[in-house]
């Protein structure tokens, strides 16, 4: 069975302002933010309908010649003429062995742009019913350049003859499906937001802290390890960026002892907010060149090898 297809016309393009930035006013959980959100619907709007073209008489079709045929009536779907031709001695030369049928497109509007369409034509067995094989569908841009589309090879003469499941007394029913697409077109859907929960990343800070996986340096705080990592407690305490990498950085790979500090304190620096760590390092830092000044001192001493 041979058939034919074509690429249809590119999609329309979007509307302008479909992708325009709104936002969703109501009320969101403390501590979390809405990111605004967009989105839209390709609608397609299309009309199917069925008809069924009867042939009486099959027999005394054979031999009426290549590319000479018999039509149904006409029949409307989607705003458009369409008839079915049944050629029993086939559409062209060189398919005498076959029976054609294609579909006719009748144009009410010399001017009307092209008529998309998705169609099958299949033969019905005796009682009504469709095979079960059937053709595939067909897609087709019809006009009046290309007012026809269909199968050149149908089916084989050999299965008409008499005792054909497709013959009821001399009879066959052709069943066309047609699909014809109206239009395309894109809609705004309803403006919708994400909601985005608060960070949790100081939670993670706090169990570098207690697991120490990837810890780089110690520290001893009232007797109490702590095996930390550098790059967190630089950069959320500009008074440890300063002792970790400043000019005392060489000291600073030893086992630190912290003399001035509580062990929850350290631990703030990891789990807190922020704001917390912010009030840490602003109290830390009243004491600023002097506490730096003492690395070597009761604040920072290298009593014992860290392990790094």
């Amino acid at each position: 069975m041979e058939a034919r297809s074509v690429t249809g016309p590119p999609p329309p393009p979007l509307p302008a302002g479909a992708l325009a930035d709104r936002r969703d006013p109501s009320a969101i959980p403390d501590g979390c933010f809405r990111l605004p959100k967009t989105s839209s619907t390709s609608l397609t709007k299309s009309f199917t309908a069925v008809h069924d073209f009867r042939v009486t008489d099959y027999s005394l079709l054979e031999g009426m010649g290549f590319g000479r045929y018999v039509s149904s009536s006409t029949f409307s779907v989607g705003g458009s003429d369409w008839a079915v031709r049944f050629y029993p001695d086939g559409a062209t030369a060189g398919l005498l062995g076959d029976v054609s049928a294609f579909l006719y497109y009748y144009s009410r509007d010399r001017d009307a742009p092209g008529v998309r369409a998705r169609f099958t034509l299949n033969l019905l067995e005796r009682d009504g019913k469709m095979p079960p094989a059937t053709n595939p569908y067909m897609k087709h841009t019809f006009s009046l350049a290309s007012d026809n589309w269909g199968f050149t090879k149908f089916m084989e003469k050999s299965r008409l003859q008499q005792g054909s499941p497709y013959l009821d007394r001399d009879c066959l029913t052709i069943r066309c499906v047609l699909t014809v697409v109206i239009d395309s077109r894109t809609v705004d859907n309803e403006m919708n937001s994400v909601v985005v929960p608060p960070s949790n990343l100081y939670q993670d800070f706090g169990e570098m802290l207690s697991d120490g996986e990837g810890a780089d340096v110690t520290f001893t705080v009232d007797g109490q390890l702590f095996h930390a990592h550098r790059c967190v407690l630089a950069f959320r305490s500009p008074v440890f960026r300063a002792a970790l990498f400043g000019p005392m950085k060489e000291k600073a790979e030893n086992l630190i002892k912290i003399d001035d500090m509580e062990p929850a304190i350290l631990r703030l620096c990891f789990t807190s907010s922020t704001q917390i760590v912010c009030l840490i390092a602003a109290v830390m830092a009243e004491c600023g060149d002097a506490a730096l000044a003492r690395c070597s001192g009761p604040v920072w001493s290298g009593e014992a090898k860290v392990v790094v």
